[in-house]
């Protein structure tokens, strides 16, 4: 049983993603940094006490040099997937050489089992760097090779997946708000997560900008705030609003529960309280109980009917082309009386 509890634990650490490091004080440059982590266990996060070991090397070899440590820190607790802990490997272990992180684990005295591979850490803990330059303990900066930093602002709960790379987290996140940890991550290359909590950028190039529990998955995809919703499609588009999803490419969904189905697609939902869904691509779908109006300085001439409302009593009513009126034709604005040929 512990043979197994060891092997399980392994495989745990292989997800072990996330270095975020910040100055143990704000206005000294001391050697303490802070490692923040989250442990999974299989497909779901891990909860219980665990001792941690940590050694510093110069290489990934095995065994290779070791440069710090090893520094054990035993009973480490984890909740939902997330721990934090304090490392101190003392001066002149981050002087500009490129240094690697290995990290032991075992739960319940089963022995320790290390992390492969090892973490590449860059010359210094740069969270320090910034830490000391702007009297801030909520910033993380992670450099890489391709010259293209992660940027983490706000809680230590936020966190950026390995190998990802051009990431911005502006801020929030918690770890207690009123009784509940609150995360931002950002899992694909160039992705943004401006602020909110629970929110999430998993698509290459997309982008969060606020609000709860909202998920850009699609590349390029853009939430702008608002609480549950999801822009999964390329390039698709949710502004706000409450449980909209905009999940073809290309799609806009906005109010509440509007569902962009289809690639192209255009859904405005009211607030009754129940889904509105796309059917077609290059579809513009409104649903409004209490009717549509259309209104402004512009006339049309020519043989298209003027519609100023419609109940949603009445018999629904839709335009098609045979219905357009015949070219050419033209528009003319009520203020000025300029009309202007549309062909």
């Amino acid at each position: 049983m512990k043979t197994k509890l060891t092997l399980n634990v392994a495989t745990v650490l292989l997800s072990l993603l996330t270095l975020m490091a910040q100055l143990s004080t704000a206005h000294a440059q001391g050697t303490a940094f802070t490692y923040q982590g989250r442990l999974n266990d299989g497909a779901s996060p891990a909860n219980g006490i665990y001792d941690l070991r940590f050694t510093i090397y110069a290489s990934t070899n095995s065994p290779g040099t070791i440069v710090a440590g090893p520094f054990t820190n035993s009973a480490v607790a984890v909740s939902n997937g997330l721990f934090t802990t304090a490392l101190d490997f003392g001066a002149g272990v981050f002087a500009g050489n490129p240094r690697w992180l290995e990290i032991s684990v075992q739960k319940n005295g089963g022995g320790f089992t290390p992390l492969s591979p090892r973490q590449q850490l860059t010359a210094t803990p740069y969270a320090i760097l910034a830490s000391s330059a702007n009297s801030l303990t909520s910033l993380v900066v992670q450099q890489n090779a391709n010259g293209a930093p992660n940027m983490i602002g706000g809680s230590p709960n936020n966190f950026v997946s390995t190998g990802v790379i051009g990431v911005t987290i502006g801020g929030g996140g918690a770890t207690n708000y009123v009784g509940v940890a609150q995360t931002k991550s950002v899992t694909a290359d160039f992705g943004t997560v401006s602020g909110g909590d629970g929110n999430t950028a998993s698509g290459f190039e997309a982008m969060v900008g606020g609000g709860a529990l909202n998920t850009a998955s699609g590349a390029h995809a853009t939430v702008g705030g608002g609480l549950n919703n999801t822009a999964s499609g390329s390039y698709a588009t949710v502004p706000g609003g409450y449980l909209n999803t905009a999940s073809g490419n290309f799609s806009f969904a906005a109010g509440w529960d509007a569902q962009a189905l289809h690639d192209g697609s255009f859904v405005w939902s009211d607030d009754i309280g129940a889904a509105f869904a796309s059917t077609a691509n290059n579809q513009f779908s409104v649903r409004a109980a209490s009717g549509i109006r259309f209104a402004g300085d512009v006339q049309l001439s020519g043989a298209m009917p003027t519609i100023t409302s419609r109940s949603a009593a009445a018999t629904p009513w839709a335009f098609s082309a045979a219905r357009l009126p015949p070219s050419p034709t033209a528009f003319t604005s009520a203020t000025t009386g300029i009309t202007t040929p549309t062909a």
